[in-house]
């Protein structure tokens, strides 16, 4: 539940108020907080507020034609003492402000003062220097402008956080795999490593073909049709039978023509280091918003896309814990304490891989998973 303070005038707003609060309660997932809900406490109004104002997500503004009354011993309304505490907490604001047809009650404009006046035009112009706001005359506008401005704000927010959240990931992936440490190696003065992309050596891998593919190698290139009609159509038949059913393969060919692979090998063969190469490259090119990835040495590995990276074995391991774990929910668990909320980068990893806009990898050794 997402809380919003509800901070404005009473005396010109007392309407206003209850409807700005009704439009914050009927939004899905919302709740208004206002002064005329505290209840009874033991604590002064202006010790309370900011607390309140601190547990909020959301800060809204009603400005009308008065200033406010204020604390004992204070100059400042309890209006823009709020208003104070969401600036210096760096809470979200939305602000609504009385039109110059807002009608004042005639018994209110006659008592008003010219230092509240003063004060409450004072006020106004500081808060239109900070922030755009939305103007109303009557209420049924103000909820309107409520209903509309706070759902936008959420969809800004929600982008932010999977922007900070990326950020974040793609940071840690090139943290983590930027250098490289060789195991096995005697070391007696200090840990020894080695920058992955000035020692990384492109694997060769052999790729399996497909019936139609092994008919577009010679000597069928030419004449795909006489295979499988005409004279000589089953001499053709024979004569595929023995044309290789493999070929070698250069890995960044593979990642550069396809979204999704799956790499076959022994251990030690190098796939945990082809997979830590990959997340160093497109999460390099991401980060720094190239449309194509390279490597140092030229070598083109196709469109940039967002790499997932995360261990087989850690989701096996999780998901024997609970069945009913999806994979799209596991997606930012590895990185909890990278990326904050992790709901965010979870949502953003699988906007990525629904859209087709992400890099997967599943490295096996033979039938079992690694």
């Amino acid at each position: 539940m997402i809380k919003v303070f509800l901070s404005s005038t009473s005396k010109d707003l007392g309407a206003f108020r209850q409807r700005a609060e009704k439009a914050i309660n009927s939004l899905d997932g919302y709740h208004c907080i206002a002064m005329e809900n505290f209840g009874a406490r033991d604590a002064a109004a202006e010790t309370y507020c900011p607390d309140l104002v601190a547990e909020c997500e959301v800060f809204v503004l009603l400005l009308g034609a008065t200033y406010g009354s204020c604390p004992p011993n204070e100059d400042k309304s309890y209006t823009e003492l709020e208003y104070e505490q969401a600036v210096a907490r760096n809470k979200p604001r939305l602000v609504f402000a009385a039109s110059d047809e807002f009608a004042i009650p005639r018994s209110l404009s006659d008592k008003l003062m010219d230092a509240d006046k003063q004060k409450a035009q004072q006020f106004r112009q500081r808060v239109s220097t900070e922030r755009i706001w939305g103007s109303f005359t009557t209420a049924e506008q103000l909820a309107a402008l409520i209903s509309q401005a706070i759902p936008n704000w959420q969809k800004q927010h929600e982008r932010e956080q999977k922007a900070q959240a990326i950020a974040a990931y793609l940071n840690h992936l090139i943290e983590r795999n930027t250098d490289l440490y060789p195991r096995g190696v005697m070391q007696t003065v200090r840990q020894v490593s080695l920058r992955l992309d000035e020692v990384y050596v492109s694997l060769k891998a052999e790729r399996e073909l497909r019936g139609r593919e092994r008919l577009r190698r010679a000597p069928f290139d030419d004449d795909l049709e006489d295979i499988w009609q005409g004279p000589g159509g089953r001499r053709g038949l024979e004569r595929l039978d023995d044309q290789p059913r493999k070929e070698e393969a250069e890995l960044y060919d593979a990642v550069r023509e396809h979204a999704r692979i799956v790499v076959l090998g022994d251990p030690g063969a190098g796939k945990t280091t082809l997979l830590r190469f990959l997340a160093l490259q497109f999460a390099q090119a991401y980060k720094t918003n190239q449309p194509q990835v390279a490597d140092k040495e030229g070598r083109a590995y196709g469109e940039t896309r967002l790499p997932v990276f995360f261990r087989v074995a850690d989701f096996a391991d999780a998901f024997a814990k609970d069945k009913n774990l999806k994979l799209r929910n596991f997606l930012a668990v590895p990185f909890g304490d990278v990326a904050a909320p992790p709901a965010a980068l979870q949502a953003a990893l699988w906007d990525a891989l629904q859209q087709g806009r992400a890099l997967t990898a599943s490295i096996t050794r033979s039938s079992e998973t690694n």
